[in-house]
């Protein structure tokens, strides 16, 4: 069992208090990451009985031979204690005070290293295939703990962690190193490194689109036919260069490099050349910092067809540090993998062409879902309304922050995805077709995207928005249905309901035809409470984010 996080503080702390004793201006070892540094390196003083002094620490080169790239954040740390001797000598004094399990459970709960979900792990082995003679890549490891996982769970012979953040690469060389994990070797550079086996996680768009400008030399040299693009397409191209023999390529990816138009040309070189093998969708919450589902791409040679499964159904809840995330044991990784190989839906590129090569498996594997249904959204629904128009120089007369006893939403109102009425209408008297109920959902005309909100009180409503009202038996909730219409899947229908007009706004016509699946009673009914839940975090983040921003404002008052 890990030290308790409180007691981990407690003991960075009285390190770094032996240490400067009488420091009056905060220097930068005091503050993270580097004060956990220090408190790694009391750890590897503690493990090597040999380092004694400083100079015995630059003698031995801690960090020279058990890592191809400088792990800055340590240099930093050992530059400081170059400059002042006297501070390593009382940190060298402090070898005895602690035990193992506690500098190393100490730097690990400091570690900025976040833990990668086993459940992705799982599965990505699971295809891999990983035996004792692989050498495995993981393409973007920084601040990740994959390798780490992959280390527990098989017997590679080697384990390479290839990122662009030398900060980050340094957080799991330090994490890896604690855990005493010998077979990973970490890498800064531009070249090829051939592997056996290649992970690419490419799930964190900013950090994919980061790593792929540095790899993209590499790339271009390989394949000048390349399209260059800012997304994870890039890393897993490299993935799939760095690949030897008859190994296997897999990437963990997020929706938006598979299904949003302007990463088109790039999924059809991909598509074209053979190179996708398949794609599974998992569950949402896998990571738990976000709701945003996640989705596994098995990469091959010469493939016609695109084969796809949908598995976000497929998970096991738990609570993890106080917060729901969604796991895959390795068991159902298994069961994942062998329905994914059994039943999952073949579709030709020539088909995927037709989809501006989307690959969101939900796309072409609703309707073979068992247990799932479509009805069209009409069929729920009570009445549509609309908000009532007005010219914009009026409505600023009419819409303000001033207090009135009619709540007021507009466009802008629903912008963040949540009904705020923090408006207020000053005008005549209005129509009910203008009015929201709580429990309504407000829906925007505009489709760049469409947005959509939840009433949560009786307001009044201006603009291109409609008012969905639902009948009071509906086996749908306005929040599954809110979640539906905003989801990549339900943007997709939208889209291709209005596909081939000039206009770029739905209709009354388009809304009644929007299909929305459906499950079986138990599993709707959790869905319904799920989509409530993940509204009311939104609620909870946007309210955070407004007092956010007032507090960066009083910095300058």
């Amino acid at each position: 069992m890990i030290l308790n996080v409180n007691r981990s503080e407690e003991i960075k702390n009285e390190i770094l208090k032996k240490l400067f004793p009488d420091i009056g201006e905060k220097e930068f070892i005091l503050n993270e990451p580097y004060s956990n540094y220090v408190c790694f390196l009391l750890w590897y003083i503690k493990t090597h009985d040999n380092i004694t002094s400083f100079d015995e620490l630059e003698e031995n080169s801690f960090f020279i031979g058990e890592s191809d790239f400088p792990p800055l954040g340590l240099h930093d740390v050992v530059d400081a204690f170059r400059k002042n001797k006297v501070s390593f000598e009382r940190l060298a004094s402090l070898k005895n005070t602690y035990s193992k399990k506690e500098l190393t459970d100490a730097v690990l709960n400091s570690s900025s290293v976040e833990d990668f979900p086993s459940g992705i792990a799982a599965i990505v082995n699971e295809i891999l295939g990983i035996t004792g003679k692989d050498t495995v890549l993981e393409v973007g490891c920084d601040y990740g703990a994959y390798l780490i996982l992959t280390d527990s769970a098989n017997l590679a012979s080697a384990l390479r962690g290839l990122a662009d953040d030398y900060m980050g690469l340094t957080d799991a060389f330090v994490m890896s190193s604690v855990l005493e994990k010998k077979k990973i070797t970490y890498y800064n550079i531009e070249e090829l490194i051939p592997s056996d086996k290649v992970f690419v996680n490419a799930f964190e768009f900013e950090k994919a689109k980061k790593l792929g400008g540095l790899l993209y030399g590499a790339i271009e040299y390989e394949k000048p036919d390349f399209p260059y693009e800012n997304s994870g397409w890039n890393i897993c191209m490299y993935g799939i260069l760095s690949q030897q023999g008859k190994g296997r390529t897999v990437a963990v990816m997020n929706s938006r490099d598979l299904t949003i138009k302007s990463l088109r040309d790039v999924r059809e070189y991909f598509c074209k050349s053979g190179y996708i093998e398949g794609v599974i969708a998992l569950s949402d919450k896998m990571y738990d910092n976000t709701w945003v589902n996640s989705y596994i791409v098995i990469f091959g040679e010469n493939n016609d067809t695109v084969k796809f499964f949908d598995a976000r159904h497929m998970h096991e809840a738990r609570r993890k540090k106080g917060k729901r995330v969604n796991e895959i044991s390795t068991e159902l990784a298994k069961k994942i993998y062998d329905l994914y190989k059994k039943e999952g839906v073949n579709i030709s590129v020539v088909e995927l062409k037709t989809n501006d090569y989307s690959l969101n498996p939900v796309r072409y594997t609703a309707g073979v879902v068992d247990n799932v249904k479509k009805i069209r959204l009409g069929e729920v629904l009570a009445n549509i309304g609309r908000g009532k128009e007005m010219p914009a120089a009026k409505a600023d007369k009419e819409v303000t922050d001033e207090f009135s006893h009619f709540a007021c939403v507009t466009q802008s109102s629903i912008s963040e995805g949540i009904a705020m009425t923090d408006k207020y209408y000053h005008g005549d008297k209005v129509n009910d077709n203008n009015v929201a109920m709580a429990g309504d959902v407000l829906l925007s005309k505009a489709i760049s995207p469409v947005k959509a909100a939840v009433s949560k009180e009786t307001c009044i409503v201006i603009g291109n928005i409609y008012i969905l009202r639902f009948k009071e038996d509906s086996v749908v909730s306005p929040e599954y249905v809110k979640c539906f219409l905003e989801s990549d899947y339900g943007q997709e229908i939208i889209r291709g309901l209005t596909s081939g007009s000039n206009s770029k706004y739905i209709t009354v016509e388009n809304i009644n035809n929007i299909e929305i699946p459906v499950y079986q009673e138990d599993t709707q009914n959790e869905l319904n409470l799920k989509a409530k839940e993940m509204i009311m975090e939104i609620e909870e983040y946007y309210i955070r984010l407004k007092e956010t921003r007032q507090e960066i404002n009083e910095l300058f008052k």
